[in-house]
Formats: C-alpha cells, structure tokens, sequence
C-alpha cells in the first residue's frame, strides 16, 4: 500500500532536519504543538492536508506509544517511507533526550538549591499557559458554542489558582481538569439510535 505522493516525497536528511527543528521548538506534546505543526507540515511545506494531519494525530493517539513520537514516525514514514519513520524518530527525539540528560547532570549537582524548585515551578505553569493557548486556538478556530467555551475559561483559570493561591497539586488539578472536561466535551448525550460506522 505505497500511495506516496511524489511531490510529498523528501529526502532523508531533509526530513532529519524538519524533525530536528520541530523537536528543538514543539514543546509540551503533540497537542500543545498541534499549531506549530500544522503551520509547518499544512501550511509551509504541504506534505500533509488538514484531515491527514488530524487522522495521523488520532492515529499515533491510539498507538501504545508517546504520542509525538508516534505522530513523527507516522509523518516520517508517508514522506520518506521506513528510512523516513527512522529519521523523524531519531531526530524528533534528540533535542529532549539531550536536554534531559543535561537536566539529570545539573539536577544532581544542584537539587539542594531552592531557585530549582522555583525554577521547577515557573516551568510546569509556564506549560499550562501554552496548554491554554492552544485550547483557546482551537476553540476559536472550531467555532465551539458559548457554554464549552465558558466552562473551558472555568477549568483554565481555576486549575492555575488552585495551584498558586492554595498551593495545591498539579496532578490532582489536572486530573480534575481532565475528568470534568470528558464529561463536557461528550456534548449531545440524548438517547437514541447510534451511529455505528
């Protein structure tokens, strides 16, 4: 099943190098980076449409694997075939495994210090402001109704002044973010006849 395009085929180092720079500039996950790679790989190169973008996302979603890692692989694979699934993988993963060793390295040196756990801090709110961004992009931009949104505005300002004002868990914030918007997102829930597909 080789429907490759051969416009949308690129060579290996080409997609090692797109993978590289998607790694070093998509930060937490393959959600929050879903702008970031659609400017990239819809709108800039055109290697992929909207739907493949999405059904690709769904896809590496569903694959016991860390999704980005899935989704590169996947993207890899369709412009550059197993070679290019290769490639992405290396490369999308080389930027955060550096970064984590350097971390391990300084951590070890420095895990006495306080401004780490400042610092520890300041990072994990700053990947909820880029968590709130994108859901903020992607309601705008899927003309969601009036109460989804308000009820969105509710879970993402509630959980940052749960945390900083009361001092509370992030995972438990989240948790309970995660837990209260399933239940929204699920939308009609009347009964009636299912569509099965």
């Amino acid at each position: 099943m080789k429907n490759l395009n051969k416009q949308s085929r690129l060579p290996i180092q080409s997609i090692c190098w797109l993978f590289l720079v998607l790694g070093c500039t998509c930060f937490g996950g393959m959600w929050a980076a879903i702008d970031r790679l659609q400017r990239e790989l819809v709108e800039r190169r055109n290697l992929l449409t909207i739907d493949d973008q999405k059904s690709l996302m769904l896809a590496a979603a569903m694959i016991p694997a860390p999704k980005f890692l899935a989704f590169a692989a996947m993207v890899g694979y369709r412009v550059g075939g197993v070679w290019g699934a290769i490639g992405s993988s290396v490369f999308i993963l080389l930027p955060g495994t550096l970064i984590v060793i350097a971390a391990c390295v300084l951590t070890g040196a420095v895990s006495e210090n306080p401004a780490l756990v400042t610092v520890q801090r300041y990072v994990g709110l700053g990947v909820i402001g880029l968590l709130v961004g994108n859901a903020v992009r992607m309601f705008v931009g899927d003309r969601v109704d009036r109460d989804s949104i308000l009820f969105g505005l509710l879970i993402s300002l509630g959980i940052p002044v749960y945390v900083i004002l009361y001092d509370g868990s992030l995972i438990m914030a989240a948790c309970a973010g995660i837990a209260l918007g399933s239940l929204t997102i699920r939308g009609d829930t009347r009964t009636g006849p299912a569509d099965v597909e």
